[in-house]
């Protein structure tokens, strides 16, 4: 069944970005074919425009649309430098601005915010490419997952048990990004929280079928299982939407976020990072807990769009 019409004021042409990153270039254009089918049912004229092949910059101006939505994750999209291209070019566009983009996307700011905000984060350090004595650093957060700073999707991340292993898991970590970071491995239950134009959605668990929540988890159909209202106290529920409403809200978020957190064995919940563009697809975790309180794909593309507009 065909919506209704969204009406915002001078905006009928959007352009649906995608591409970019080239390890998330296959989700990308996942979630911009999902978010160019909900614009069309909501009236919008709208085509998806591929931006990581040929001239970026011929690409969007060519594109002559009243908006821009972002669906490149990763480098690039995600880390606020193609928000810093379209404010430039004076373009609106979904999603957080600059600041936030670029914070989120580092892993290893992140954390400072998350600790500003007196909301627990595993002890960790970041590791710039050339510092002395790193083996022994990272050593002392045995057993430790290390990961690029700022590469999405769980790509270049390995957990660590043995010193042994730890110069193989930096070089790894390292040749996806010049900033890794070094974080006290949390065993335990996974968990998310959406959120969706200034509100928190339901709390989410993730179970993946894997050892941990890599690529394959997250974007295999089947790979994990998703519990949504998750099953934890109210207390627990309540909290982890409170710290997610206050590092959004800190931040300056817009359209749509996630927070993603662990519970440790002891009953601890540590958040871990931030996603300012969530995928939006057929396994996508957002939506997911959007459609448990009635909120439909459709909706939650509306919702994002106006959103954005705020700013």
């Amino acid at each position: 069944m065909k919506n209704k019409k969204i009406k915002l004021a001078g905006i009928k042409k959007i352009a649906v970005l995608a591409g970019l990153s080239k390890s998330e270039r296959e989700i990308s254009l996942k979630t911009a074919s999902a978010v160019n089918g909900a614009l069309k049912r909501l009236a919008f004229k709208s085509r998806i425009v591929d931006i990581g092949r040929g001239d970026m910059v011929s690409k969007i101006k060519s594109a002559r649309a009243d908006f821009y939505f972002i669906a490149c994750h990763g480098a690039w999209g995600e880390d606020g430098r193609l928000q810093s291209l379209l404010e430039i070019m004076g373009f609106p566009y979904s999603g957080s601005g600059v600041p936030a983009s670029a914070v989120c996307m580092n892993k290893a700011l992140t954390k400072t915010i998350f600790t500003a905000e007196g909301i627990k984060t595993p002890p960790g350090i970041k590791i710039v490419r050339g510092e002395k004595n790193i083996i022994d650093r990272v050593a002392r957060l045995l057993p430790v997952v290390i990961k690029p700073s700022s590469e999405g999707s769980s790509e270049g991340l390995s957990i660590v048990t043995g010193r042994g292993s730890i110069k193989k898991a930096i070089d790894k970590a390292f040749a996806r990004d010049n900033e890794i970071l070094a974080e006290k491995y949390i065993k335990g239950r996974e968990f998310t929280v959406g959120y969706l134009a200034g509100k928190v959605l339901p709390v989410l668990e993730i179970v993946p079928k894997n050892k941990y929540y890599d690529y394959e988890a997250k974007y295999a159909p089947g790979m994990s299982a998703h519990i949504v209202p998750a099953l934890i106290d109210r207390k627990s529920s309540a909290a982890l939407g409170r710290d997610t409403l206050k590092v959004c809200g800190a931040l300056g978020i817009k359209g749509a976020a996630r927070v993603d957190f662990i519970r440790s064995e002891a009953g601890i919940f540590y958040a871990l990072e931030i996603n300012t563009i969530p995928g939006m697809t057929e396994t996508s975790l957002l939506p997911e807990a959007a459609a448990a309180v009635g909120i439909s794909f459709d909706e939650t593309v509306a919702a994002i769009i106006k959103d954005s507009l705020k700013r």
